[in-house]
């Protein structure tokens, strides 16, 4: 989402995104990633729970698609850093109104995987 924050911004929506880490951690991505919004922490896991996040496998991590991402990633300079102290926990996305309705939700089923940014678009609009 960080690539298409001005995107998303622009609809009235802000972008908070959550990590496994601690928050020196959390500081050091944040520069590290050029992130402007706010990464929150959550080292035991609750909000990835609440939110159906799964952790992925060794296997998953080494596929043929989490291989591809990885060098699409690098070709446009997209590098992961130092991981946090879940570094097989997989992403979601969800779209959570201000009255706490969830328009959109989407979990990762692995490591390639992340939400279709033109459908969050869609929703937030």
């Amino acid at each position: 989402m960080r690539d298409n924050d001005a995107a998303i911004t622009a609809t009235g929506a802000a972008i908070a995104a959550v990590g496994t880490g601690g928050r020196a951690y959390a500081a050091a991505f944040k520069a590290e990633q050029d992130i402007g919004f706010p990464l929150l922490v959550d080292p035991r896991l609750a909000s990835f729970r609440v939110a159906g996040a799964r952790r992925g496998t060794i296997v998953q991590f080494a596929s043929l698609s989490t291989l591809r991402a990885g060098f699409r990633a690098l070709r446009r300079r997209n590098l992961q850093g130092r991981t946090g102290r879940h570094p097989l926990m997989l992403g979601a996305t969800h779209v959570i109104r201000p009255d706490g309705a969830v328009p959109f939700a989407w979990v990762n089923d692995d490591y390639s995987d992340s939400a279709p940014v033109q459908d969050v678009l869609d929703v937030l609009r």
